[in-house]
């Protein structure tokens, strides 16, 4: 498979990706890549590719799935109260699946077709 048909199958998925993170850099008041970088190790280069106005292609997916994976188990550290801690772990655990649905091959025909 050429880049250019790898980085249009990436966009289907990272313009929503890049908006679900941009909101929850917000909650966690974590707006810069270097904050954020330095919060959860992760390097500011490629939190740099989810910058909504400027999207990367070249992003993984298992990237971004390891980026929001890092959060959750970060929320207790981040969060003081357990019910916070609880809602943003769900926010984000939609977000995984969200973002999975986006980026699967598979569309709404294909299930149906296979109940038959």
């Amino acid at each position: 498979m050429d880049e250019n048909s790898t980085k249009s199958k990436a966009n289907k998925w990272i313009a929503f990706a890049a908006e679900e993170f941009r909101q929850a850099r917000r909650r966690w008041r974590l707006t810069s890549d270097r904050k954020f970088s330095e919060f959860t190790g992760i390097d500011a280069r490629t939190l740099r590719k989810l910058n909504p106005l400027h999207l990367d292609g070249s992003l993984e997916k298992e990237t971004f799935d390891y980026i929001i994976s890092t959060m959750i188990y970060l929320c207790p550290c981040f969060f003081e109260s357990k019910e916070e801690q609880i809602e943003e772990i769900h926010r984000l655990e939609r977000t995984l699946i969200e973002v999975d649905r986006k980026s699967t091959r598979l569309n709404s025909s294909h299930c149906q077709s296979s109940r038959m």
